[in-house]
Parts: structure tokens; C-alpha cells; sequence
């Protein structure tokens, strides 16, 4: 058995059978491990050489044997690099066969090694001028040989960076740090940390620890225990990973989190405890390494100190960060408020002393904070106002602590993550970035890309209930399944302790229960049915309460992460908004449908004839055909524009007698428009969708329209997050193959069968649950199947195919893909066009449900 794999084996059974051990602890252990391998090593080569000199601590005289890196911090975890660095005489004996007798054995052992040979000179060359040579020296460590020669080398790169060397080291690990964070983004840090250098990760602790060497400064015990953590956390991934590793990947967190020892709540896997620990400190690491840089730039700046205007308590440091006047820290809630009031105010950063002040008062009230009116004020305050210098106080009051001792309810969602490659932000962190949207909205920063949420904003004296229901719309998530509802009832006490009044508890409550319920419905729903429209405005009940309930959906859903919240998916938001409220302005709105019918029909009839009839004749027969065999909703799903540009493709067709494909890409969208006319006949949206998976197009929505002339018109959404369908190839090349896949879908089929139907999965994730379910309550004339699977090639054209084959016609496909989860409606009717009944709908959605996890 090799030393890795020894030492592997008694690492993890010492994580199985003593939990109680620290990660500093388990490296220390391993490191020495790693110490007597090499040393035996060491003693072999020299006997092997004929170069060991007892006289001189084994090694020749002016020859010392150095630790470095993570080897010389006694940091070692399993699969760690073994730096060592030979420092030798000039002109003494040749070290060649020594390092190579010495280095062998190490290989063979299956150590990742790193070594040098250099003179003392040589040595401190490198570390001077090479900086990340120049931190590992810092922390080097004797291992054999003359001690002297090792603190020759230590002592000046010590010296040197102590004095003038150190405003050049502080400029190099903070461009470094920058570097490293635009690296390893927010996702990665969140779902997917770099335990060694993602932000907050263990680098930062070692920023802390140079620092405060070279300073003199004692480390804070926190960055030790964040550190302790992560270090524990890499030694078991370590172990459980089959390669060196630090990205803590969902291939391999719960296992990680069972060597552990750790488990998850009901119905919650055992990472969740695992990335709460890991974000937890990763937080503490980033902060700390944040403020030690602070202090070290002002050391080599000196910054200058100027009254503030208007805040006598307050200056400035370097115009850029808030200090109190006196320069003490503050120790009463009254010195909180003011500082964070001055933050708002001024909306600059405060000094490492003032935030760690702030952090201070917080530990010694505790939830003492949560009944204090002085608190709960500002807390309000923060959240009403829409300056950016409130969003930066919220922030400050979340980073310290505060936030969650004035709202203790928050303690169970702090650092809590969900793996579902869909939420980019642990849950704290997502509900203020929500926050932050709706004040941005509020100032008008978004009055170009979401102009109807700019314009439907209420008044700052009637936020109360929204903000406060943003920041807490996702705090169930903390306390079990159906967080909806736990959100609503732990809001009612929170409300209350705020001062919000009867009306402004039960809104809260309302647009918490209710906050998914718009996404849903119109990323899954006919917009243009009346049902879904008549269920959000009995939802709402009035016009105060959609605007409240959209703003909530639009902060929320824009906030989950990168590119969740689409200019396709804002007007699909905007539409739902606009019919529900049209509906409650004037409930008889889809009373008398024939009006957008009679209005369609004469814009058709002006732009083509250049008039318009006032009864049918021979020279407006096609458009009366056109418009007369097109259900109403057509009519309220398209503008007048695009039933122009429908009914002229729609001609092309009945003329040529072959299939028309046009597809639409969109300036500035991620979207494209793609409409197909062509013979209508069982199982068409079967092979167009198998047409467009055989090429790796996904569709993000389907409508399905019957025409006079046996011709259907198709019309898709389809995804395009790369632009490639604005190339011209591209496009020529979908055209194609959905023209193939009309005339001959088998070939399309045996195209499609080539490629791999599996799930997108990503390996350690949990299995998605497939589910379908049937309802003939969603929509007026149709069953509408709600789907839910893992996202996989061809998903579509399987379920399609599906209902072909039992003889049902789809007239509409919603497709939403949430990560790696797709979640698609389908409005189905049987052959006569009449909805399912109850038990066959059931069946048919079990017998889906079945195919599908097959």
C-alpha cells in the first residue's frame, strides 16, 4: 500500500471515528507523516551518496533542507504538493545525485512534488523579486541540515517585507485577490467553492496570517476557526475525490459532508449543513482578508483625515471610508444608529475598526436587538429608502450580524444554498439582491429594460409592506417544504414587532404565500384564456396588490442569478401584469371576443387591399378565411404586425404547395421567433421538435394554430443565448431540417437517434423527481398536463411523440427549464377537440410520468 493511501485510509477513519478533531489538528498529523517520509528519504539519499556528515545535522556543511507553501505552514492535506528547497554553498559539491536519490522514493509514494536547489543568495533573489515565492518563504520551515543556513534565508525576506518591502507585497496580494475573485465568480464561490483560492477560501486566511506576521498583530481568532473548517473540509475532499481537487463540485459534497459526520434536515440532503458551514466561513475569510489589507494600505498610505459636513461624530478617511471622529469603536445601539444612519446618508465604506465595532455591540446584545425600537426603526428605514447609501448600510448590517439579531427568524436561511444549478445565491443573499433590485427600479435605473415595473412603483410611503415582504419572501426556506406558507406565518410576528398595521401584516403575508404564482402562471399558462387571468386577479383583488405582487416577482425572479430573467421571460411577466389588470378595470374584457377579431380583420384588410370592406367579398375572402379559422386567443398572443407577417407566410403556403419556414432573431434578445406553415396532420409538433433537438435547438414555448387549406401554423420561442441563429448558415441550416423534418420524419428520427437522449445531469446532485399532472381546471377548452423531469436531448419531441401516439393534439407547449429541471405545460384536447375526461386525463399522466423515468 502506498503512503497516500495508507495515511488516506487513517485520515478518513479519523474522521469517521474522532468528529471532534480540527482541521488544523488532521494537518499537523499529516504533515508530520509527510516529515518522516521525507527525512527517512533524506538519510537513505545520503547514505546512497556518500554525502552525509553527522557532524553537521546529516546534511554538509552550509546545507540546510527547507518546508514551503501549505508543507511549511503544517498545512498539509492528502493530495497537497510537497515544496522543498536545497539551499547549498556556492562551489561546493554537486547536489544532483542527492536531489535525485532524494526525490524517487517521494514519487514513488505518489507525492505531488515541488523543489529547487539554490544558494542563499539565489534563494533570496527569488524571494525578493518573485512574490509568491517571497510568501512561501515567509512561512518556510527547517527541515534538515544547518538551522542557521534556514534562518539565513527566512531572516532578510522577513526584514525585507517588514519595512520597505511591504507596500509591494500589499499591492501584490490585493491585485492578486482581484484576480482571483474575477476568476472564481459569485457561482462558483456559492455553489461550487474553490476551498483554496476562491474568495473566502483558505488564501484568504493566509492573507490574513502575512499580514499580521509582518505587522505584528495577533490573528483573529475567528479567521482561525473559519480556517479550521475549510481545512477539514479539503482534507476529507481530498480523500473522497479520485484526483487533487479543491473545487468542493456536487459530485462530491455529500459524501464529503458524511465523512463528516454531518446530515441534513427531513427531506434535505446532507450537503446542505456541509455548504452552510463552508459559505459561513468563506464569509469570515473574505471579510477578514478585506480588513487586513485595509489596514495594511493605510499603514503604507497614511491616508488623510477630514471633517464630514453635517455629521460632527463622523470624518472621512481618505475620502473614501467613515470613522468616528474620537476613533473609538462604537458600544451603545444609539452609536449603531448613527453610524449606520451617517452610511446611509453618505454611502461610503467604514473602517475595519467601525464595522468590527458594529459586529462587537451585535454579539453582546444578541436578539436583545430584536425588540429594540431604535433597531427596528432603522431597519425600516433602510429598507423604505432607495439610495444606494441604504442598500450599502442593509449590506453592512447583514455582514456584521445585525440583521439577523434584529430578525432572528433569518438565522436558519443564513448561508443556506440550493443545489439546483438554477439559484446562483445562498438564500440571504439572494432575498437582499432582491432587495437592491427594487430600490434600483425605485431610483429609475431600469426605466429602459423593465420600463412597466419603473412606472407601476408606489409612492415611498406605500412600500412598507412590499420591501419588507422582499427581503422576507424566501425566509421559509429555512424551516421545511412548502416554504410559501411557513414564510407567510413566521411574517405575521415580524410584521408586528416592525409596527406594520393590520392591512400592511396581511399584505405581507399575502405576497409572500402568493410570490411564485406569477412566474408560474405565465411561463405556463395561455395568456390569452381567460382562467389563469381570472385566478391572479382573485389572488390580488385589487390593483394595489397586482402592482405589489409583480414588483415582488420581478425583484425575485431578476435576482436568482445571471441571465434567469430574460427579456422574453419580462414580456411574458408584463402580459400576465397587463390582462390581469385590464380584468380587474373592466371584468367583461373576454366577455365579447369578437372585438379583437373585427379589429385584426380590418387591419389585415387595410394593409393588403388598401381598404377595408365593410361586408365580405371576393377580394377579402382569404383574409376573413384566415382570421375565421384562428381561435381567439391567437388573437391576444400576437400583435397586428405579426398576424400580417402569419397571414402573407400562410399565402406563400397555399401557393407553392410546400412548407414555409421563416425563422426571427431579435436584436439585443436571447430568444428567436420561429414560424413554420405547412400541412396539417397527426403528430406534426412530434417531428418538429424532433427536427429541432437533431440539431440542438431547445424550445423555450410552442403555439400550434389550424388554418383553411388543411395548413397549421406553427409558431416557437426558441432559446438562442449564444446569437447563433442571427448567422446566416445557421439559419438556412434549421430551415432545412424542419423542411425535412415535414416531408420525411423518419429521417429526422433516425438523425435524432443518433444523439444521446440522457439527462443533463451533473454528477453528486440529488436525482430530479419526475412528476405530471393532469387538470381540465387550468383552461377553459383544453387538459392542461404540467410536467416536471430531469432536462434532457429530445425531451420534447419524446413527450410530443407521446401524445400522438394516443391519438391527442397538442395546441400549445410551454417549455421552462430551471437548471437541470424542466418544468413544461401542455394544452392537450383529444381528436374531437374536446378536453379528456377525469380518469383518462389521470392515466395519461401517470402513463407519461412512467415513460418518462424510464
Amino acid at each position: 500500500m502506498s503512503f497516500f493511501s495508507q495515511h488516506r485510509d487513517r485520515v478518513m477513519g479519523s474522521l469517521a471515528t474522532e468528529p471532534q478533531l480540527s482541521g488544523h489538528a488532521l494537518c499537523e498529523s499529516f504533515t508530520h507523516a509527510v516529515d518522516t517520509l521525507v527525512l527517512g528519504a533524506l538519510k537513505a539519499a545520503l547514505e546512497q551518496t556518500g554525502l552525509e556528515d553527522p557532524g553537521t545535522h546529516g546534511l554538509p556543511h552550509g546545507w540546510a533542507l527547507m518546508a514551503l507553501g501549505g508543507y511549511g505552514r503544517r498545512q498539509m492535506c492528502l493530495r497537497s504538493d510537497v515544496d522543498l528547497q536545497l539551499i547549498v554553498p556556492p562551489g561546493g559539491d554537486d547536489p544532483t545525485e542527492l536531489m535525485r536519490a532524494l526525490l524517487s522514493p517521494l514519487m514513488t509514494e505518489r507525492l505531488k512534488l515541488g523543489h529547487g536547489v539554490r544558494t542563499v543568495d539565489e534563494a533570496l533573489d527569488l524571494a525578493l523579486g518573485d512574490l509568491s515565492f517571497g510568501t512561501a518563504a515567509l512561512t518556510s520551515r527547517h527541515l534538515a541540515g544547518d538551522p542557521a543556513i534556514t534562518e539565513a534565508v527566512r531572516q532578510p525576506v522577513y526584514q525585507h517585507y517588514a519595512r520597505e518591502g511591504f507596500h509591494q507585497l500589499v499591492d501584490w496580494i490585493a491585485a492578486d485577490r482581484e484576480q482571483r475573485a474575477r476568476r472564481h465568480g459569485d457561482t462558483v464561490y456559492v455553489l461550487e467553492p474553490d476551498l483554496k483560492n476562491g474568495v473566502g477560501g483558505l488564501r484568504d486566511a493566509q492573507i490574513a496570517g502575512w499580514i499580521a506576521r509582518l505587522t505584528g498583530e495577533p490573528v483573529d481568532l475567528r479567521v482561525l476557526q473559519a480556517e479550521d473548517t475549510l481545512l477539514k473540509v479539503r482534507m476529507a475532499l481530498h480523500g473522497v475525490a479520485a484526483f487533487k481537487s479543491d473545487r468542493l463540485t456536487f459530485e462530491y459534497q455529500d459524501e464529503v459532508a458524511r465523512r463528516l459526520g454531518l446530515t441534513g434536515g427531513p427531506d434535505e440532503d446532507p450537503a446542505i449543513p456541509l455548504m452552510r458551514e463552508v459559505h459561513l466561513s468563506s464569509r469570515v475569510l473574505d471579510r477578514q482578508a478585506v480588513r487586513r489589507l485595509t489596514i495594511a494600505r493605510d499603514r503604507t498610505e497614511e491616508p488623510t483625515r477630514a471633517a464630514l459636513p453635517g455629521r460632527p461624530g463622523f470624518v472621512t478617511v481618505g475620502g473614501r471610508r467613515l470613522a468616528r471622529a474620537d476613533g473609538a469603536a462604537p458600544h451603545t445601539v444609539e452609536d449603531v444608529v448613527e453610524t449606520l444612519h451617517t452610511v446611509m446618508a453618505t454611502d461610503l465604506r467604514v473602517e475595519p475598526l467601525l464595522e468590527d465595532g458594529l459586529e462587537a455591540v451585535g454579539r453582546q446584545l444578541g436578539d436583545a436587538l430584536a425588540n429594540d425600537s431604535a433597531m427596528q426603526g432603522l431597519l425600516l428605514d433602510l429598507l423604505l429608502d432607495a439610495s444606494q447609501g441604504a442598500s450599502r448600510a442593509l449590506h453592512l448590517m447583514h455582514r456584521t450580524g445585525l440583521l439577523a439579531m434584529v430578525l432572528p427568524e433569518l438565522h436558519a436561511i443564513m448561508g443556506r444554498i440550493q443545489r439546483d444549478l438554477y439559484h446562483v445565491y445562498t438564500v440571504d443573499e439572494h432575498s437582499l439582491r432582491a432587495v437592491d433590485r427594487l430600490k434600483a427600479i425605485a431610483r429609475g435605473e431600469h426605466a429602459e429594460d423593465l420600463p412597466l415595473a419603473t412606472a407601476v412603483m408606489p409612492p415611498l410611503e406605500e412600500r412598507r409592506a412590499l420591501v419588507l415582504a422582499t427581503l422576507l419572501h424566501d425566509i421559509g426556506k429555512g424551516y421545511g417544504p412548502q416554504h410559501h406558507y411557513r414564510g407567510a406565518a413566521l411574517s405575521g410576528p415580524i410584521s408586528a414587532r416592525l409596527g406594520l398595521d393590520d392591512a400592511e401584516r396581511g399584505l405581507v403575508a399575502s405576497l409572500i404565500e402568493h410570490q411564485a404564482d406569477l412566474a408560474l402562471i405565465c411561463m405556463r399558462r395561455d395568456l390569452s384564456d381567460p382562467r389563469p387571468i381570472t385566478y391572479v386577479a382573485r389572488v390580488v383583488g385589487d390593483l394595489a396588490t397586482l402592482d405589489r405582487l409583480y414588483l415582488l416577482t420581478v425583484a425575485d425572479w431578476s435576482s436568482v442569478g445571471p441571465a434567469t430573467f430574460t427579456a422574453w421571460h419580462r414580456d411574458l411577466l408584463d402580459t400576465l401584469y397587463q390582462r390581469t389588470r385590464a380584468f380587474l378595470e373592466e371584468p367583461g374584457l373576454f366577455a365579447d371576443p369578437k372585438g379583437i377579431v373585427r379589429e385584426r380583420r380590418q387591419h389585415l384588410a387595410s394593409a393588403e387591399l388598401g381598404s377595408v370592406p365593410q361586408a365580405p367579398d371576393a377580394t377579402s375572402d382569404p383574409i376573413d378565411d384566415f382570421c375565421a379559422a384562428l381561435p381567439t386567443r391567437y388573437f391576444h398572443a400576437t400583435t397586428a404586425d405579426q398576424t400580417e407577417r402569419h397571414y402573407r407566410l400562410w399565402r406563400r403556403a397555399l401557393a407553392s404547395g410546400q412548407p414555409v419556414v421563416e425563422l426571427r432573431p431579435e436584436p439585443g434578445r436571447d430568444d428567436a421567433e420561429l414560424l413554420v406553415v405547412g400541412d396539417d396532420r397527426p403528430g406534426l409538433l412530434a417531428d418538429l421538435t424532433g427536427g429541432l433537438a437533431s440539431i440542438g435547438v431547445d424550445v423555450l414555448s410552442a403555439d400550434i394554430y389550424s388554418l383553411v387549406g388543411a395548413k397549421v401554423l406553427d409558431v416557437f420561442r426558441l432559446a438562442d443565448p449564444h446569437r447563433r441563429l442571427s448567422d446566416p448558415d445557421q439559419a438556412r441550416r434549421l430551415a432545412e431540417r424542419l423542411r425535412t423534418a415535414m416531408l420525411d420524419p423518419q429521417a429526422v428520427s433516425q438523425r435524432l437517434a443518433e444523439r444521446r437522449d440522457a439527462h443533463r445531469d451533473v454528477g453528486g446532485l440529488p436525482p430530479v423527481e419526475t412528476t405530471a399532472t393532469a387538470s381540465n381546471e387550468a383552461a377553459s377548452h383544453h387538459t392542461v398536463f404540467d410536467v416536471a423531469t430531469g432536462d434532457r436531448t429530445g425531451l420534447l419531441h419524446r413527450i410530443a411523440t407521446f401524445f400522438r401516439d394516443r391519438g391527442l393534439s397538442v395546441d400549445q407547449a410551454y417549455v421552462a427549464t430551471e437548471g437541470r429541471i424542466a418544468r413544461d405545460s401542455f394544452y392537450v384536447v383529444t381528436g374531437e377537440g374536446a378536453k379528456l375526461d377525469g380518469p383518462l386525463a389521470e392515466r395519461t399522466a401517470a402513463d407519461l410520468a412512467d415513460l418518462l423515468q424510464q
